[in-house]
Order: structure tokens, then C-alpha cells, then sequence
């Protein structure tokens, strides 16, 4: 299968599209970052139980979470094995950049954005609330969000939760390596990494033993703890690295540019 020119006018050389099962010419800090895009896709589990504070029958969210799960996993697996098998070492990040004829293209840019949009402000509501009752109303003392001043604290707030993040990702403006750093240094952590030491903190405040009594009594998860450190540093490291070889060998616009990744220089 021969890469069209004309239908990936920014992919491809006239080399052969390769589909295998297993890539053999992919060093280890790829499928490291590679990893990485894994878990910030299936990441987040911990917002499940902010989800369901939101329901008015708690006891209906594993229905829904069923459906949600398996819609999620059928669609991301069919989708990316088609894609790859399609477009192969071409694959791109997200992936409507592999179109080639521009109006596809600008259509799926479209829906992403509105999609990305929807769940940002959604994510930026449960963010916030996850922030403000722990921290200013409980911890600071401060107003509760139905007063006059606790909705001028919560606005201010929700400033400063979109504006950090839209500097960071105008930072970083290769998809792919910002979903790789931002997967190993906070996804992989409050989804795997800290609710199983938190686990093992519980046991060990209800056992009154110390840190080593407890991680040699929970040895099993202490050595999950353990992996998921190894792979933060690793996929931090990976991710990093990634980043400056796309800044040096040019394959990724500057910070805050306008310029698409796939677009050509």
C-alpha cells in the first residue's frame, strides 16, 4: 500500500504506508510517550465520584458508567486500529491533522474544538468545585458559593483555571508531547499513583504503625506505588526529551505560534 501524495500532501514521500502489529523500528522513549497518550486516555478515573455528587440517584452511575465505558473503549479501538491501518508511520496526533484535502479537514478541526470546548468546561466546573470547598470554604474559612463574594471568588477562580491551562498548552503546541507530559506528571498520579497510597496511608493511620510497617504489611501495592514513580520519571523523561528533539529538528511549530503542526514551513 503506497502513501497517496495528493491525499496526505503533508505525509509521506511516495514510501510504503507500514501497518505491523508490533513496530520494530521505534525506539523506547517512543512507546514510553506512546504509553503515556495511553494513560491520559483512560485517565481521570477519579472524577467519577464528583460525577455521581451530581446525580440526583447516585445508585444509577455504574448504568451509566457501563454504557459510557463501553461506547468509550469500542469506539477508541476501532477508530485508532482503522486509522493506523490506513495511514500507518503517518498516523498523526490527533488524527483529523492526517487528513489531506482541507475542507475534511477544517470540518473535523471544527467538531474537535467544539468537542474539547464542552468537555473543558465541563472539567473546569469539577475542577473548580473540587477546589473551592476543600480549600477555601473548609480549609480558609471563606464564603460559601451561594453568597454575593463566594460568586466573585468562584468567577476569579475560573479565570485563572482556563488561563493556566491555555498558556501551557500554547507552550507546548505539539499535541502529542503535551498529552505525554501532562499524562506522566498528573493523570498517571491521581488516577494510579495516589489512590493506592492513600489506601495504604489508611492503613496505616488505622494500624497506628509507621510508613515501613505499613508498605512491607500492603507489599503488594507498595510495589504498584513503586511502578507508577518509575513510570512518572521515565515518561516525564521521555516526554521532555520528545519535545526538544520536535523544537530542534523543526517538526513542531514555536510557542505561542498560530501555525498548525501538520502544516508544513
Amino acid at each position: 500500500m503506497v502513501a497517496d501524495t495528493d491525499t496526505y500532501p503533508y505525509f509521506g514521500d511516495g514510501s510504503p504506508v507500514r501497518a505491523e502489529l508490533v513496530r520494530t523500528d521505534v525506539d523506547f522513549e517512543t512507546q514510553l510517550v506512546a504509553a503515556m497518550n495511553m494513560v491520559n486516555a483512560y485517565g481521570g478515573g477519579v472524577l467519577f465520584v464528583e460525577l455521581m455528587s451530581e446525580m440526583r440517584n447516585a445508585r444509577e452511575f455504574w448504568k451509566a458508567f457501563a454504557m459510557a465505558w463501553t461506547l468509550v473503549v469500542v469506539v477508541y479501538l476501532t477508530y485508532g486500529l482503522y486509522v493506523y491501518s490506513q495511514q500507518g508511520q503517518f498516523t498523526y496526533v490527533p488524527a483529523v491533522q492526517g487528513i489531506g484535502p482541507h475542507a475534511p479537514r477544517t470540518a473535523g478541526n471544527i467538531i474537535n474544538i467544539l468537542i474539547h470546548i464542552t468537555s473543558a468546561a465541563m472539567y473546569c466546573n469539577v475542577t473548580i468545585k473540587s477546589l473551592y470547598y476543600p480549600i477555601v470554604v473548609d480549609r480558609f474559612k471563606g464564603l460559601l458559593l451561594k453568597t454575593r463574594k463566594g460568586h466573585f471568588v468562584w468567577c476569579i477562580m475560573a479565570v485563572v483555571v482556563w488561563i493556566f491551562p491555555f498558556i501551557i498548552a500554547s507552550v507546548i503546541p505539539n499535541f502529542g508531547d503535551l498529552v505525554g507530559v501532562v499524562a506522566s506528571l498528573f493523570v498517571l498520579q491521581y488516577t494510579y499513583t495516589l489512590s493506592v497510597f492513600f489506601v495504604i496511608a489508611e492503613a496505616r493511620l488505622n494500624a497506628q504503625q509507621t510508613w515501613f510497617e505499613a508498605a512491607r504489611k500492603c507489599w503488594i501495592k507498595s510495589i504498584y506505588v513503586f511502578l507508577c514513580l518509575v513510570a512518572t520519571v521515565l515518561g516525564t523523561y521521555s516526554s521532555i526529551r520528545a519535545m526538544v528533539l520536535d523544537v530542534r529538528e523543526g517538526t513542531t511549530p514555536s510557542a505561542f505560534s498560530c501555525r498548525s503542526p501538520a502544516q508544513p514551513r
